[in-house]
């Protein structure tokens, strides 16, 4: 465990926000199941293997009557992250560091918890700490609760398990873990070269996963690659040690299994798995060895739990769902926010997404609007949506603009945004209630935001805006990367710049009425 903890503390890494296991998403999946889950917003919610707590902090700051734990064994993340947690002035996440084959002694306090995650830890421990894992969940996970586990799969990952080899070889005689990357760093660019050479279909594969993981950050890629721990196992070995613990898998968080069951391919492949396999689990592993599958974030329930869910999904289920979404539009091509391509069959609800957003749309609200003659359609839509992984809540979220004296910032949001504005190397990330990351911000995006009060007009802002920029010596360019010096292009693109702000403050669901 001593290793662990060194290896995590040696080279920190920041702690993002992942919106496949917010408490929202686990909740939303749950309701979507029939399965009687406490509502997320005064739920008790732990997290094993929590970082900084950057996964936790985004929920945490929304909903205040909730119990949140998130428990590490690296000791420097845990005390960075107490630090940020007191700063943001936060009363019911706690943040310990501990060692999770010892949670009686740490977590029989709290009692049962609604929501337990782990995220990115089962496949880099040792085999002692995976079996304390499921334990935990199986002893502090409530009778109707959800936990979400990710972990790392063959049969995908002999693949880059080669690569993952090589790379510790090439740095097995460095010390510390920066030089063990920069040698391995290193070995890559030679490999790349050398595989790039050859016409043997070994190293054109491996020459792919070469080039994927070189584009990686360093953080991602000491610790994905270079731990000395990195255990991916079969899927049916996994649901076996469930079992064990009187666990049951319920689904992926993606739901692609409930909504995509099948490969595509009826006449050989489907047929094959449809005659030969009866088990569910054993379906499931068939189509990753179909598909090279090299990661899955499933979701567990308690075994009784699972023998009393209703598995059909119809209308009733579909509508209990409210949905986020906004659609691209390129040659009469729409693509959602990931850059899937949708199937055409349902523009008009893209457009109708597009109207709303960032509003959430429910099922029940549109079949309500529409043509009897679209209810089919509508229903088959919100099913393609689900099939990419769209964001889905359990309750709606409507549009908030900034009108002054009638909206503003959400007071409880000041500290978090001042978090980013003063801290030169934030180690978490800036992030939705539902974890979805805004990415590419600005020092000075951070200051404008702080200005929308209620009080200041968005000229105000756009003022204060160039005031800063004077202020801090920041010289902003055109879109011909030339200066911008002339006095009425710098409003301009101030007064621009601002609502712009406005609107992205507006998508992250930040702004109250009062």
């Amino acid at each position: 465990m001593d290793n662990l903890s060194t290896s995590y503390d040696e080279m920190t890494y920041k702690s993002s926000a992942f919106p496949q296991c917010s408490p929202l998403k686990l909740e939303a999946c749950a309701k979507l199941l029939s399965l009687d889950a406490k509502p997320s917003e005064n739920a008790k919610i732990l997290e094993i293997g929590c970082s900084f707590g950057g996964n936790l902090i985004p929920f945490a700051l929304h909903n205040p009557n909730t119990t949140i734990v998130g428990i590490d064994l690296s000791r420097e993340q845990i005390k960075q992250g107490k630090e940020i947690v007191s700063n943001l002035e936060l009363q019911n996440l706690e943040l310990i560091c501990g060692d999770i084959t010892k949670a009686d002694e740490i977590l029989s306090k709290y009692g049962k918890f609604d929501y337990i995650i782990c995220h990115g830890v089962y496949s880099w421990v040792p085999d002692v700490v995976k079996e304390a894992i499921l334990k935990t969940i199986k002893n502090y996970l409530a009778k109707n609760g959800v936990a979400y586990v990710s972990y790392n799969v063959y049969p995908g990952w002999k693949f880059k398990e080669v690569i993952k080899d090589y790379m510790q070889f090439v740095s097995k005689d460095k010390i510390t873990a920066k030089e063990k990357l920069k040698i391995a760093k290193n070995g890559l660019d030679v490999y790349e070269h050398y595989l790039q050479n050859s016409q043997r279909l070994e190293s054109k594969i491996s020459l792919e996963w070469t080039k994927k993981i070189k584009g990686f950050d360093d953080s991602y890629m000491a610790h994905e690659y270079l731990e000395t721990i990195n255990d991916p196992f079969y899927f049916k070995d996994f649901a076996n040690d469930l079992s064990k613990h009187s666990l049951e898998y319920l689904c992926e968080i993606d739901m692609n299994d409930i909504f995509a069951p099948m490969l595509g391919d009826s006449e050989n492949a489907d047929e094959f798995m449809k005659q030969n396999f009866k088990d569910r689990i054993d379906e499931e592993q068939f189509m990753d060895f179909a598909t090279f599958r090299t990661f899955r974030q499933s979701l567990i329930v308690h075994s009784d739990t699972f023998k009393e869910l209703k598995q059909d999904i119809g209308v009733n289920e579909i509508s209990k769902l409210h949905i986020i979404e906004h659609f691209t539009k390129d040659n009469d091509i729409y693509t959602n926010k990931k850059k899937q391509i949708m199937p055409n069959a349902y523009n008009w609800l893209y457009e109708l997404f597009n109207s709303m957003y960032p509003s959430s749309i429910n099922l029940a609200d549109v079949l309500t609007l529409i043509d009897p003659k679209l209810k089919l359609d509508s229903y088959l839509g919100f099913i393609e949506l689900l099939k990419k992984n769209t964001v889905f809540l359990s309750k709606p979220y409507e549009t908030i603009r900034y009108e002054i004296n009638k909206t503003r910032l959400k007071p409880k949001l000041v500290p978090y945004i001042r978090y980013f504005l003063k801290t030169d190397n934030p180690v978490i990330g800036f992030a939705t209630e539902f974890n979805e990351l805004f990415i590419d911000t600005k020092k000075y995006d951070f200051y404008i935001m702080l200005k929308f009060d209620g009080k200041n007009t968005i000229h105000d802002i756009a003022g204060d805006f160039i005031k800063y920029l004077k202020n801090n010596n920041i010289t902003l360019k055109d879109d011909n990367k030339k200066d911008i010096t002339s006095k009425s292009k710098l409003n301009k693109f101030a007064l621009e710049y601002v609502m712009d702000i406005e609107n992205i403050l507006a998508q992250m669901h930040f702004f109250e009425r009062f």
